[in-house]
């Protein structure tokens, strides 16, 4: 067998890659994608019997046009593929430079000229064409901008959400942040099964591509009411390739971006940003036997210390992954893919109860996490009509927190200070396998159908445990004892999840319809009495319609309406599980060095939550109107409208309880609010959980719950020319609600649990609107010199924020101190945020080798934002200092340089 070294050659500038980040139209949870075709003659009649052969680095594969000249090559694998035509009396025809994305059709229309078989004629393909048939808005972000844009390297599952138009701090949409998104690798979800947020965490050098889904998904996309991320690994070839990368930075690189005015308001605030970092990665893969068995191995190092926001000087994280992927085509129709990874999650510095503000270096936890993940996929091509498909992916892995300091935590309510140690140590054991199987089939009749039936079967087991330090948590007051908490809890849990869908992509002249339905059946057991704690059945019906309207494949009109549905998570009945130990309150006496404890009250853990009957799972309803022009050759524009209502939101409320109205005086403005008291209090305190869209108190006004987005995208992609090209996208968007889009508030939470953080200046701008975002990719090869500059500038409306007073429970005659909104929501935001970071590199090409050297700028200006502020009425001691109202209490990281050098062939 002949050995050939190759590494995909990136001779032009990463401005020559950007376009693959264009805001592309595709829809597909597959990996894989479609060249398809029609080959006429010069008068436009189909040409049968026309061999079709289709070249990548997996090998050849040849097809003969039928009795229309139609071809289809179905299940290809993502990259860069050349068709070439055969036909006595024709001249051949090569299409190159043809590139497949996740779930991406490439339709061609090939013509042929009368002439000899040694008169070929060329055509390089375009990226930029206008998909006429789908009402998908995605992004593809392929291994080579990964390579050469200035993009965050840290836990790429979730940091490339950030970088596609209309999604920021991992909310898309007015989403929850971070779980409301599915987050899969090679077509298989890897959140975790207890609210949905990112698990797993890999290497960004073993992506061969990422692919965000954001509007129109057809039906086989479920359990998100964000966005979707759907990474593909990278794979052996028919040639060896290599990479050994060594990045680095370090604090002498890091610059200050730290005002003397913020220094005046909160002395603790320094500059943050990376001290040290030591990442390294080396890759092999080729052929075991060519065009048959392919291999991929990766091994990576990352040692990262920072210099973290809040109190604390220093976080650590050590994390060494292993990656391997074996691949086989026993057959041109046949796939098989085994895939593994290890890795160890291993951090220093994480923060204690308190928080970011309230944890200094001796309040910090430590984690150690371990985990598999493993992966195993088969796939059938049918023919040129159908593909087969099936995948089962799972992972198992756990990460236990453990203070540094064992010793209690205290909280003095006066100060609103903590200290002693971090206060609390915990257990997060984790299982989750899921099998995934498909079947596409395309038919004529009365048009083009492209239809699809699958079935995804979830298994995931969860098991939380939580206990205070020592035993207990003091609340003090004035520097005094005042009373002591006792808390803990062993809960066990299991998702069970099936889910069918089936869809339909009819195209029908310049009309298509994408039409489809899907319905996830979802239990919740408790794995120690195996008892069905929640059960639901939602069906999801997705409409999208597409019109070609010029006929020409240059522009088109996109309508949807869909319903989008959360995943299987484990948080939205977990208080119901048996393991939950009584809640202990104490009364706290002596001094702060010797204190004393005697209980006054104890509320039973046995019991306490009991889920509804009859839920209905937390869904989002989709409509998006877009149009989208090609303007001339490698330019296209898209507009969107979007519109997202949040509903069925899971909560937790008390059984029975009433309300009275009270008058409080707003010590802010001096008005009076109405507030509520608990009337008939007991000891013995029972909560239900199920559906508060509108729940109605008893004494006090019907809740609205509610959350909806409304928003105009606006995108412009220039393709590479001219040395140059860029990507430009601006959202204007608002999102009202009275529940915030942080990670768990529509899924579980205890706002609605009192009325008073119901209905007291709920109602406004949501934590992570975004009024303004503006975003812009740019890439230029510098002539002469040869070195790529490759920018990312990004400026945002700051999000919303809203001052609170801690006001005591006997207030309101609850169970503990409420954080009461003073002011409507939104009614006050940090600043504008605008960055902009830089990438400059050259390269040595020396025979089949490729050897460059990169600097990265993060924030090349230096600029310096409000990433958060103090937010309690009228101060909180941080770091020992008293921070007023309004007072900033992080920024964002300033400048840092990062060095890097590659051997990649």
């Amino acid at each position: 067998m002949t050995i050939q070294r190759l590494f995909s050659r990136l001779g032009i500038s990463a401005a020559a890659l950007l376009l693959a980040l264009s805001a592309t139209s595709v829809s597909a949870q597959t990996m894989t994608g479609t060249i398809a075709g029609q080959v006429t003659d010069g008068q436009g009649g189909a040409l049968p019997g026309v061999v079709v052969t289709l070249s990548s680095r997996f090998g050849q594969a040849n097809q003969t046009t039928d009795a229309l000249g139609s071809f289809r090559f179905l299940g290809l694998n993502t990259g860069t593929y050349e068709v070439r035509t055969m036909l006595n009396g024709f001249k051949p025809r090569i299409q190159s430079n043809l590139d497949i994305t996740i779930g991406k059709t490439v339709d061609l229309k090939l013509t042929l000229e009368l002439g000899g078989v040694t008169e070929a004629i060329t055509v390089v393909g375009s990226t930029t064409k206008v998909d006429t048939t789908t009402t998908a808005t995605d992004t593809t972000i392929s291994q080579d901008l990964l390579f050469n844009m200035p993009i965050s390297r840290a836990n790429p599952a979730v940091s490339m959400l950030n970088y596609a138009p209309g999604i920021n701090s991992s909310s898309a949409f007015g989403g929850a942040s971070g779980s409301a998104n599915s987050l899969m690798v090679d077509g298989v979800d890897v959140r975790d099964p207890e609210a949905g947020t990112a698990w797993v965490f890999f290497n960004y050098n073993i992506i061969d591509q990422v692919h965000i889904g954001s509007l129109g998904q057809s039906a086989e996309y479920g359990g998100f009411t964000g966005a979707v991320i759907n990474t593909v690994t990278k794979s052996g070839g028919n040639r060896f390739t290599g990479l050994f990368e060594q990045r680095y930075t370090g604090k002498k690189f890091r610059g200050n971006n730290v005002s003397a005015a913020v220094t005046k308001v909160n002395p603790s605030i320094k500059a943050t940003g990376v001290d040290s970092l030591k990442d390294y990665t080396v890759q092999l893969g080729g052929p075991l036997r060519q065009n048959k068995a392919f291999f991929f191995a990766s091994v990576q190092r990352y040692a990262i210390k920072q210099d973290p926001d809040g109190p604390r000087t220093l976080r650590t994280e050590v994390s060494p992954r292993f990656n391997g992927k074996l691949t086989l085509q026993p057959t041109v129709s046949d796939n098989l893919v085994a895939s593994f990874q290890y890795d160890q999650y291993n951090q220093g510095g994480r923060t204690g109860l308190g928080g970011v503000n309230g944890t200094t270096d001796a309040r910090v936890v430590q984690q150690d996490s371990p985990e598999w993940t493993w992966n195993g996929q088969y796939r059938r091509v049918l023919g040129n009509s159908g593909l087969f498909e099936v995948k089962l992916l799972g992972y198992w892995g756990y990460f236990d927190l453990d203070p540094l300091t064992p010793t209690s935590a205290r909280l003095d309510g006066d100060s609103g200070a903590y200290s002693g140690g971090a206060g609390y140590s915990a257990q997060y054991d984790r299982t989750r396998n899921q099998l995934n199987a498909s079947l596409a089939k395309y038919v004529e009749a009365k048009g083009t159908h492209a239809f699809k039936f699958g079935v995804e079967i979830e298994r995931s087991n969860i098991r939380n445990r939580f206990a205070y330090t020592d035993g207990l948590f003091f609340y003090d007051y004035g520097g005094a004892p005042y009373l002591a908490y006792a808390y803990q809890y062993d809960v066990k849990g299991r998702n069970d999840r099936m889910s069918f869908f089936a869809q339909d992509q009819w195209q029908l002249g310049r009309l298509t319809a994408n039409i489809g339905a899907r319905m996830d059946r979802i239990k919740g057991v408790g794995t120690s009495d195996n008892k069905t704690y929640y059960d639901v059945a939602p069906i999801a019906p997705r409409l999208g319609l597409a019109f070609d309207v010029g006929g020409d494949g240059k522009s088109v009109l996109r309508a949807y309406y869909g319903q989008l549905y959360d995943g299987a998570v484990f948080a939205s009945w977990s208080n119901a599980l048996p393991g939950i130990g009584d809640y202990i309150i104490y009364e706290a006496t002596g001094t702060i060095a010797n204190t004393k404890v005697k209980e006054i009250d104890r509320i039973s853990g046995a019991s306490k939550y009991t889920v509804l009957k009859d839920l209905d799972h937390p869904r989002t309803d989709e409509i998006s109107v877009a149009f989208e022009r090609e303007l001339g050759r490698g330019l296209k524009a898209t507009a969107t409208y979007i519109r997202r209502d949040a509903k069925n939101f899971i909560n937790a409320t008390v059984v029975g309880a009433q309300w009275t109205s009270a008058n409080y005086t707003n010590p802010l403005n001096g008005k009076v609010e109405t507030i509520y008291r608990w009337a008939n209090r007991t000891s013995d305190q029972r909560f239900q959980i199920g559906n508060v869209d509108n729940f109605a108190y008893s004494g006090a006004p019907t809740a609205n719950a509610y959350r909806e987005y409304n928003g105009g995208m606006f995108v412009l992609t220039r393709a590479y020319s001219n040395r140059w090209q860029a990507q430009i996208s601006y959202v204007y968007s608002e999102t009202n609600g009275t529940v915030t889009n942080s990670a768990t508030s529509g899924i579980s939470s205890g706002q609605f649990q009192t009325p008073n953080t119901v209905h007291v200046n709920t109602d406004g701008l949501v934590g992570f609107d975004r009024t303004h975002e503006f975003k812009a990719f740019a890439g230029y090869q510098i002539p002469v010199i040869e070195v790529s500059a490759n920018v990312y500038y990004i400026v945002l409306s700051g999000v919303p924020w809203t001052p609170f007073q801690r006001v005591s429970a006997s207030t309101f005659n609850w169970t503990g101190s409420i954080d009461l909104l003073l002011e409507p929501r939104g009614n006050r935001r940090l600043e504008k945020q605008q960055l902009l970071d830089l990438r400059l590199e050259k390269v040595f090409n020396v025979g089949a080798n490729r050897f460059g050297l990169y600097v990265d700028a993060e924030n090349l200006l230096n600029t310096g934002f409000q990433t958060g502020v103090q937010a309690r009425n009228p101060s909180a001691s941080i770091a020992g200092t008293a921070v007023f109202l309004g007072g900033v209490t992080a920024l964002n990281q300033p400048r840092q340089f990062t060095f890097g050098g590659r051997w990649s062939f």
